[in-house]
This record gives structure tokens, C-alpha cells and sequence, in this order.
């Protein structure tokens, strides 16, 4: 693969790499409602086994920006998607 199209594909492929953690960040999850209208808030189940002890998952307030994070990520993997291909065709690469 000719260097300049090894720089675009790993461009390409860097961008995929950062999208599914929009997804995973509120899964798996218990989510909080509150009553009085407050923050809704999902507290993750995630416990990680560390030298020094467990960590526990934290808690991430659901805010009106992750969920169109969230909402926008197919489009972005559609974009990037096509800008692969893109570079398939420029660079006469097989399938």
C-alpha cells in the first residue's frame, strides 16, 4: 500500500476508534430519574480489578450533549465509511 494511502486509512480508521465508546459509555448502566426533575444520571456497573483494589464504576450525568452524541454517531460512521471507500477508489485498492 502506497504510503500516502496507509496515512488515510489509518486517519479513517482512528476516527471509528473513538465512536463506539459513545456508545458503550452509558452501557451497562443503571440509570437515575429523579422526582424533581434533577440531572438524569447513569451510574455505571463496571468494576475493574486493580493493584491496589477495586474500582468501581462512576456516575455520568446525562446531559442533552451526550445523547446527540449518541444519535449522531451513524452518521459519522456513514461519513467515514465513505471516505474510506473514497480512498479505496483513489488509491485502486482491493476490496
Amino acid at each position: 500500500m502506497p504510503p500516502p494511502a496507509c496515512d488515510e486509512v489509518l486517519r479513517s480508521f482512528g476516527c471509528i476508534k473513538r465512536l463506539p465508546g459513545l456508545r458503550n459509555r452509558p452501557n451497562p448502566s443503571i440509570h437515575a430519574f429523579y422526582a424533581d426533575g434533577g440531572p438524569v444520571r447513569a451510574i455505571e456497573m463496571r468494576v475493574a480489578d486493580r493493584k491496589k483494589g477495586l474500582r468501581l464504576g462512576g456516575q455520568t450525568s446525562l446531559d442533552g450533549a451526550m445523547p446527540k452524541d449518541i444519535d449522531q454517531a451513524p452518521t459519522d460512521f456513514q461519513a467515514i465509511n465513505r471516505e474510506i471507500s473514497a480512498i479505496r477508489v483513489e488509491f485502486d485498492l482491493p476490496l
